[in-house]
Protein backbone atom coordinates (compact mmCIF):
# COMPACT_ATOMS: atom_id res chain seq x y z
CA UNK A 1 0.00 0.00 0.00
CA UNK A 2 0.95 3.45 -1.24
CA UNK A 3 1.52 6.06 1.68
CA UNK A 4 0.14 9.02 0.05
CA UNK A 5 1.20 11.76 2.33
CA UNK A 6 5.29 10.15 2.11
CA UNK A 7 5.11 10.14 -1.83
CA UNK A 8 3.81 13.58 -2.00
CA UNK A 9 6.24 14.66 0.24
CA UNK A 10 9.22 13.11 -1.56
CA UNK A 11 7.64 14.50 -5.36
CA UNK A 12 7.61 17.99 -3.75
CA UNK A 13 10.86 17.32 -2.71
CA UNK A 14 12.16 16.29 -6.05
CA UNK A 15 10.77 18.93 -7.72
CA UNK A 16 12.64 21.35 -5.70
CA UNK A 17 15.61 19.85 -5.92
CA UNK A 18 15.23 19.06 -10.01
CA UNK A 19 13.94 23.35 -9.88
CA UNK A 20 17.52 24.26 -7.82
CA UNK A 21 19.49 22.49 -10.62
CA UNK A 22 17.95 24.23 -13.18
CA UNK A 23 18.68 27.56 -11.64
CA UNK A 24 22.23 26.26 -10.89
CA UNK A 25 22.54 25.38 -14.60
CA UNK A 26 21.23 28.68 -15.63
CA UNK A 27 23.58 31.31 -13.87
CA UNK A 28 26.75 28.62 -13.95
CA UNK A 29 26.75 26.33 -16.67
CA UNK A 30 27.97 28.99 -19.09
CA UNK A 31 30.25 31.05 -16.94
CA UNK A 32 32.05 27.95 -15.41
CA UNK A 33 31.18 24.24 -17.18
CA UNK A 34 33.31 22.65 -14.55
CA UNK A 35 32.16 24.56 -11.35
CA UNK A 36 28.55 23.98 -12.71
CA UNK A 37 29.94 19.82 -12.37
CA UNK A 38 31.09 19.89 -9.24
CA UNK A 39 28.39 22.14 -7.87
CA UNK A 40 25.47 19.75 -9.21
CA UNK A 41 27.33 16.68 -7.95
CA UNK A 42 25.08 17.19 -4.69
CA UNK A 43 21.92 17.47 -6.59
CA UNK A 44 22.52 14.89 -8.67
CA UNK A 45 23.15 12.71 -5.97
CA UNK A 46 19.95 13.79 -4.09
CA UNK A 47 17.67 13.72 -6.87
CA UNK A 48 19.35 9.44 -7.38
CA UNK A 49 18.42 8.80 -3.69
CA UNK A 50 15.00 10.47 -3.99
CA UNK A 51 13.94 8.51 -6.76
CA UNK A 52 15.50 5.29 -5.25
CA UNK A 53 12.91 6.58 -2.44
CA UNK A 54 9.94 6.90 -4.93
CA UNK A 55 10.52 3.28 -6.48
CA UNK A 56 10.64 1.79 -3.18
CA UNK A 57 7.32 2.74 -2.84
CA UNK A 58 5.60 1.98 -5.77
CA UNK A 59 3.58 -1.51 -5.82
CA UNK A 60 5.82 -4.19 -7.56
CA UNK A 61 3.86 -5.88 -10.20
CA UNK A 62 3.47 -9.78 -10.27
CA UNK A 63 7.26 -10.46 -11.34
CA UNK A 64 8.02 -7.93 -8.07
CA UNK A 65 9.00 -5.66 -10.97
CA UNK A 66 8.68 -1.67 -9.82
CA UNK A 67 9.57 -0.23 -12.94
CA UNK A 68 6.94 -1.95 -15.03
CA UNK A 69 4.16 -1.33 -12.11
CA UNK A 70 5.02 2.50 -12.36
CA UNK A 71 3.20 4.71 -14.69
CA UNK A 72 4.92 6.06 -17.37
CA UNK A 73 6.45 9.30 -16.77
CA UNK A 74 6.06 8.84 -13.08
CA UNK A 75 9.64 10.06 -12.23
CA UNK A 76 11.16 12.97 -13.33
CA UNK A 77 14.45 12.86 -15.02
CA UNK A 78 17.01 14.89 -13.65
CA UNK A 79 17.24 17.95 -16.00
CA UNK A 80 20.91 17.83 -17.97
CA UNK A 81 22.47 20.41 -20.04
CA UNK A 82 22.31 18.92 -24.00
CA UNK A 83 25.22 16.40 -24.42
CA UNK A 84 26.11 16.91 -20.44
CA UNK A 85 26.49 13.09 -18.60
CA UNK A 86 26.22 12.83 -15.02
CA UNK A 87 29.42 11.75 -13.58
CA UNK A 88 30.29 9.80 -10.31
Amino acid sequence: MIDERRLKITMKQLGRVLRALDGLRDSVLEKDPQLYALMSESYLDLIARLREELMEMLPADETGDRLSAAPVGALPAPSLPAGQVAVR
